[in-house]
C-alpha cells in the first residue's frame, strides 16, 4: 500500500505515511522494542504488514492491524436521536475503589430514566474499600450493574475477572450494547490513567497488569464489530493523562467525539451528577452534554477540600483529526528537516513546554508535553524554524479541541499532549508500536540520532578560576564561565543547593531552580537560603521542593516528593505532595498526594496504618541517591505541614553550602561544576533596628550581621520604644534600690553613697567640711 500521495522529496513512506529521510543507517536510536525491526534509522513492523487476526467481519476493514468501520470516521450522524447509554469500564481494583463506590454513589443521586440509563461493569479490590453502594453493598469481584431508574440493578456477578484484557472490554463493550440499545452510546473508562502508555490497572491480579493502548484499540475494536456498531457517540476518559496526541490518534475510528484531562484528575474525578443533563433533556447534543461534564468537573473540584487549579479538560472531535495529524506530521517534518543543526534549539524549546505529571525524579514522569504549547516554543526559540506549521498546527487545534478548559495553573495547555521525552535514554520503546504515529516517532528518532552523533559533548572546565562562588548581596551565589561551544549545545541548566551535613560528607541538596545567564558567557545562581522543612507534631525534616507558577505570578504550586509505604509492604512508592497557594497572601488553595507507578498517575488517599517520609537527593562519595533526614516515618492518614524557613538562619560558624550548577544537551549529555561556600553571618533582611529570634538579638551594622545572646546574661531580646525604636536586650529583673551599692559604700563628686537594709542613703561631704574617701580602718567609705 502507498502513503496517499506519491513520495516527496527527502521522504520515505514509513507504515503508510510520509516521513522525512533517515540517515542511510542500520542503527536505530535508542533500540527498537519488540516485535519490531530497525530499517533506515527507523523502527518499523517487519515487512510492513497491516494483517488482522481474526479477519474481519463484512462492512469492516483492516486498519493499524485493528478492525474499523468501512465506513470511516469523517463525519458526524445527521440524526441526533433521544436516548443515551451510557457505558462505564469502571476498574476499581485498585487504590482507587473509595473514589469508584463515590461516583457509583452520583451516578444514583440522579438516577436513569426511560431515555437515560448508566451500564456499568465495575470491579471492586479486597482490603481497599469496605463502603456498600446503595441496593448491592459491598463486594470484591466484578459486578454489571444497570441505572434505569431509582437503584441499580445487579444484572452479573462475574467473579474475579482481568479488566486488564482486550477480550473482556470487548465482551463487555458486545454485551451493553446490544442489551441496552439506544440512540447515542458513551463509554467511559474509569482508572489510572497513564496517557499512550495505557489505562486501567487490574490489582486483584499478581501482575497488575493494565490495558495498553494497542490493547485498548483491541478491545473496542472487537467489542463494536460483536455490536455491529460503526463507532460510539464518545470516548471519555474519567482518568488522569489521557487527553493525549496519539491516545486520540489511535482510538479517532471508534467515536466521534473524545473527552479526557492532559494533566492529573483529583481523586474526585467527574461529577457523574452533570449526566443530568442527558436524563433531563436526551435530545441535548452531545457537545452540550460534554459541555455540561466539564461544568461539573471544574464546579466539583472547587467544592472540594483540595481545590486543585491545574485542572485541565478537552472535547475533541475526532472526525476533524485526520486534519491535525498532517499538521503535526508537517511539524515534525519541519523539525526533522533542522536537525543536525537545530538540535539544540528545539530541545531548548522542549526544556520551556508546558509539561503534565511533572516529577522531580525524571525516571518517574512520563513525558508529555503540551502540543499547541510546543509549537509555540519552538518559535520563540528559534523564529523561522516552523513558524508557517505552528500556524497551521494551531488552526488545525482550533477545529479539533471543542473545548479547553483550564485551571491557572495549566493556563498554557491547549487541549492535547504529545510524548516528547528530553533524551534517548528516558525514551520507552514500546512508543515504537504506534502505528498511527509513524511520522512523529519518526522525528524523535532523528531528534535522538542527532545526539548520538555528537563528538564534542558539552563540557564545564574544571579549572578553579572558572567557578566562582561568594556571598553576594546576602546571597549564596555561583557563577560558571561556559565556553562557546557547549553553550551552543544546551538545552537546559539548573542551580541546584544544599548544604554539607555535620557528621559526614554526605550533601542535602535542598533546592533547585533554573540557572541563568548573568553574561554571555557566564551560567549563574543565587541561593536566598530558602528551603523546605516537613512537620508532623514534633517530628520534621527537610523536604526537596519544585516550584512553578502561572502565567500572571498569581499561584505558586510546590510538589515535594515523598516515600509510601503501605502495612506489610516490603518496598515503598513515590508519590508526591502537591501544595497551591497563593503568591500574596500564601493561602493555600489546595494540597493531595499523588502516586506514580508504571500503571499512571492518580490522585493517593492513605491507606490506615500506612507511612510516609519526605525524601530529598542525597550527594554521597560515590552516588546521589534519595533519602530523609526524618527522626521518623509520618502518619500517612494525618496532615503534614510544610513551611519556608530560611536554613542560613539555622546555620553557624563551620557550617558549609553546597552550590552547584548542571548543564543538559540534546544528547542527554550532562556536566556540572560546584564548589563550597563557607557560612557568614549575612545582615540579609535583617537592618539596624534589628530582630528577636527568642532571646537572640540580631542587628545589622557596616553591612555585618551582629549577634547577641541575651539569655545568656539573664536578660530577653525586647522592642526598646526609645529614639525611633529598636531590639534590644532588655534587663526584666526587679529594680534594685540601691542601685548596685553596697554598704561600702561609693564616693562620686565627693558625695558619699552607701547602702543600708535596701535603702540608698547619701552625704554631701563638704556640707561637713570633709572629704568623701576611704576608712582603712573600718573597711568603707566615708567622710573624713
Amino acid at each position: 500500500m502507498r502513503a496517499g500521495p506519491g513520495l516527496g522529496a527527502q521522504e520515505t513512506c514509513v507504515e503508510h505515511q510520509c516521513v522525512p529521510a533517515a540517515p542511510v543507517t542500520d542503527v536505530c536510536v535508542p533500540a527498537c522494542g519488540a516485535g519490531l525491526q530497525c530499517v533506515g534509522g527507523a523502527c518499523v513492523v517487519p515487512g510492513g504488514t497491516n494483517t488482522c487476526a481474526p479477519a474481519c467481519e463484512a462492512g469492516y476493514t483492516c486498519d493499524n492491524s485493528v478492525c474499523v468501520h468501512a465506513g470511516g470516521n469523517s463525519g458526524h450522524e445527521t440524526a441526533a436521536g433521544a436516548s443515551w447509554a451510557i457505558l462505564v469500564y469502571l476498574v476499581g481494583d485498585n487504590n482507587l475503589e473509595a473514589a469508584a463506590v463515590a461516583d457509583l454513589g452520583e451516578m444514583l443521586d440522579i438516577g436513569g430514566g426511560a431515555s437515560f440509563k448508566f451500564v456499568v461493569q465495575v470491579d471492586r479490590a479486597i482490603g481497599e474499600s469496605a463502603a456498600r453502594v446503595p441496593g448491592v453493598g459491598d463486594w470484591t469481584s466484578a459486578k454489571r450493574l444497570v441505572l434505569q431508574g431509582g437503584a441499580f440493578e445487579v444484572v452479573a456477578d462475574l467473579g474475579e475477572v482481568n479488566m486488564a484484557d482486550p477480550a473482556v472490554l470487548a465482551d463487555f463493550i458486545a454485551w451493553g450494547v446490544h442489551t441496552y440499545p439506544a440512540d447515542r452510546r458513551m463509554i467511559v473508562f474509569w482508572d489510572h490513567g497513564a496517557g499512550w502508555v495505557g489505562f486501567g490497572q487490574d490489582e486483584g491480579l499478581s501482575s497488575g497488569p493494565m490495558l495498553t493502548l494497542r490493547q485498548l484499540k483491541q478491545g473496542i475494536s472487537q467489542g463494536l464489530q460483536a455490536a455491529d456498531l460503526a463507532r460510539f457517540d464518545v470516548i471519555g476518559f474519567d482518568a488522569c493523562l489521557m487527553a493525549n496526541y496519539e491516545t486520540a490518534s489511535v482510538l479517532r475510528p471508534f467515536a466521534e467525539y473524545f473527552i479526557a484531562s492532559e494533566e492529573s484528575e483529583p481523586g474526585h474525578g467527574w461529577d457523574y451528577r452533570a449526566f443530568a443533563a442527558a436524563r433531563d433533556n436526551p435530545a441535548i447534543g452531545t457537545v452540550s452534554l460534554l459541555s455540561a461534564l466539564v461544568d461539573g468537573y471544574f464546579a466539583q473540584a472547587a467544592a472540594s477540600s483540595e481545590k486543585p487549579l491545574d485542572l485541565t479538560l478537552s472535547v475533541l472531535d475526532l472526525t476533524r483529526l485526520g486534519d491535525l495529524a498532517t499538521t503535526v506530521n508537517a511539524l515534525g517534518g519541519a523539525l526533522s528537516a533542522a536537525l543536525p543543526a537545530q538540535a539544540a534549539a528545539i530541545g531548548k524549546a522542549r526544556s520551556t513546554t508546558t509539561r503534565f505529571a511533572k516529577a522531580a525524579r525524571p525516571e518517574q514522569e512520563f513525558h508529555l508535553v503540551d502540543l499547541g504549547d510546543l509549537a509555540s516554543q519552538v518559535v520563540g526559540t528559534a523564529p523561522g524554524l516552523a513558524d508557517a506549521q505552528e500556524v497551521a498546527l494551531h488552526a488545525a487545534l482550533d477545529e479539533v479541541v471543542l473545548i479547553n478548559r483550564t485551571g491557572p495553573m495549566s493556563d498554557r495547555a491547549t487541549g492535547l499532549t504529545v510524548y516528547f521525552p528530553p533524551s534517548s535514554d528516558l525514551y520507552d520503546a514500546t512508543y515504537d508500536s504506534l502505528t498511527e504515529v509513524a511520522a512523529w516517532r519518526n522525528f524523535l528518532r532523528l531528534f535522538y540520532q542527532s545526539g548520538s552523533l555528537l563528538t564534542n559533548p558539552i563540557d564545564l572546565p574544571d579549572a578553579p578560576a572558572a567557578t566562582v562562588v561568594r556571598w553576594l548581596n546576602g546571597l549564596a551565589t555561583i557563577d560558571v564561565s561556559v565556553p562557546a561551544a557547549t553553550a551552543q549545545q544546551l538545552t537546559a541548566a539548573d542551580a541546584y543547593y544544599g548544604v554539607v551535613s555535620e557528621t559526614s560528607d554526605d550533601v542535602y541538596l535542598l533546592y533547585m531552580e533554573p540557572a541563568w545567564w548573568s553574561s554571555a558567557s557566564t551560567l549563574q545562581g543565587a541561593w536566598d537560603g530558602s528551603a523546605l522543612v516537613v512537620s508532623q507534631g514534633a517530628v520534621e525534616a527537610y523536604g526537596y521542593a519544585e516550584f512553578s507558577a502561572d502565567a500572571g505570578a498569581q499561584f505558586i504550586k510546590v510538589s515535594v516528593p515523598f516515600a509510601y509505604q503501605t502495612t506489610g509492604a516490603s518496598e515503598s512508592r513515590y508519590v508526591e505532595l502537591r501544595v497551591t497557594f497563593s503568591a500574596t497572601t500564601g493561602d493555600i488553595h489546595g494540597s493531595a498526594y499523588y502516586e506514580y507507578s508504571d500503571a499512571g498517575l492518580a490522585e493517593l488517599t492513605p491507606a490506615p496504618g500506612s507511612l510516609i517520609t519526605p525524601i530529598i537527593p542525597v550527594l554521597t562519595s560515590t552516588d546521589m541517591e534519595w533519602s530523609t533526614t526524618a527522626p521518623s516515618p509520618f502518619d500517612a492518614t494525618q496532615p503534614v505541614s510544610i513551611a519556608i524557613t530560611d536554613i542560613f538562619a539555622e546555620l553557624g560558624p563551620g557550617s558549609l553550602i553546597y552550590l552547584d550548577i548542571t548543564v543538559d544537551d540534546y544528547a542527554g549529555n550532562s556536566d556540572y561544576v560546584s564548589g563550597l561556600l563557607p557560612w557568614v553571618a549575612q545582615c540579609g533582611t535583617v537592618d539596624e533596628v534589628g530582630q528577636c529570634q527568642g532571646d537572640e538579638l540580631f542587628y545589622c551594622e557596616n553591612d555585618e550581621l551582629q549577634y547577641i545572646d541575651c539569655g545568656a546574661e539573664g536578660w530577653s531580646c525586647e522592642f526598646v520604644n526609645d529614639e525611633g525604636g529598636y531590639f534590644g536586650c532588655v534587663d526584666n529583673a526587679p529594680p534594685d534600690p540601691c542601685q548596685g551599692v553596697t554598704e561600702v559604700g561609693v564616693c562620686q563628686d565627693n558625695v558619699l553613697y552607701y547602702c543600708d537594709a535596701a535603702t540608698l542613703y547619701y552625704v554631701t561631704c563638704a556640707d561637713y567640711g570633709k572629704t568623701c574617701a576611704f576608712d582603712a580602718a573600718n573597711g568603707w567609705y566615708d567622710c573624713l
